[in-house]
C-alpha cells in the first residue's frame, strides 16, 4: 500500500508540473483566432497565464508546507519497550 500511495504521490506532482508547463501554451493556442478579427485578446491572455503559474506555484508550495507541518505535529514518537 505504501509503493501504491508513492506512486500516486509521483503521478500526481507529475500532473501538476505538466498541467502547469503545457495548460497556457494550449491555452493561448487554442483561443488565438484564425483570422485577424480586429481584437487581440492574446496579450491578456498571456498575463493570465502567467498569473494562473504562479498562483498554481504559490498553492503547491502553501501544500506541502502545510502537510510537513502537519506530518511532523502528528508524528508518532517511537514508543519504548
Amino acid at each position: 500500500m505504501k509503493r501504491l500511495s508513492i506512486y500516486c504521490l509521483l503521478g500526481l506532482v507529475l500532473g501538476v508540473v505538466l498541467a502547469t508547463w503545457l495548460g497556457p501554451k494550449i491555452l493561448l493556442w487554442w483561443f488565438e483566432p484564425p483570422a485577424d478579427i480586429g481584437i487581440n485578446y492574446r496579450p491578456a491572455i498571456e498575463w493570465a497565464m502567467s498569473r494562473l503559474v504562479w498562483i498554481q506555484i504559490g498553492g503547491v508550495s502553501a501544500g506541502l508546507i502545510l502537510g510537513l507541518i502537519v506530518g511532523l505535529a502528528l508524528k508518532r514518537s517511537p514508543q519504548a519497550k
